[in-house]
């Protein structure tokens, strides 16, 4: 069976787009924008689609594959250390982006502008963040897998009237 997937809810039915000659579904993601398959621990990575700020996420598509179910977030939303400190007068302009680096680690850019006299203008944060698998004890004595997200380190780039739009 082929499945469309598409982190856009508001797209049009497939059956639009091919007047009406198909019965691939079309299912939404739970995520915001862009998404990144990590092969190691063979999840999808991305922003979750529910909330501001979004925060990172995971989802096993596998699960979702017959027709009647929804793919479903498989981890807690993880929220990065630099959220809880952020300047008052910092507010999110754009999306958010989320590079794979390989090895479970990624790199998550967020986009602020600042509302204060003295540097008014445009910051962008770089956040090193790494995803490793936990073996947690559960109450029947057998072992279950979780995931741990652990922030490394956040950098910023300061500026006055450019922008990055976007990173590869």
């Amino acid at each position: 069976m082929q499945i469309i997937w598409s982190s856009n809810p508001a797209l049009p039915p497939l059956a639009a787009w091919t007047r009406g000659t198909t019965s691939t579904p079309v299912k939404t993601l739970p995520f915001h924008g862009r998404v990144e398959y990590v092969p190691d621990l063979n999840l999808w990575f991305g922003f979750t689609s529910d909330e501001s700020p979004r925060y990172l996420a995971a989802a096993d598509l596998s699960s979702a594959m017959d027709m009647d179910s929804q793919p479903q977030l498989v981890t807690a939303r993880w929220k990065e250390d630099l959220l809880n400190n952020l300047p008052e007068e910092w507010k999110e302009c754009k999306d958010s982006q989320l590079v794979y680096l390989g090895s479970g680690r990624f790199c998550i850019l967020r986009f602020f502008h600042t509302h204060n006299q003295r540097n008014g203008g445009n910051v962008a944060v770089f956040t090193g963040v790494e995803v490793v698998p936990r073996v947690q004890a559960t109450n029947g004595g057998s072992a279950g897998l979780e995931l741990q997200m652990i922030c490394h380190r956040s950098l910023y780039h300061e500026s006055d009237g450019t922008t990055i739009d976007v990173v590869l």
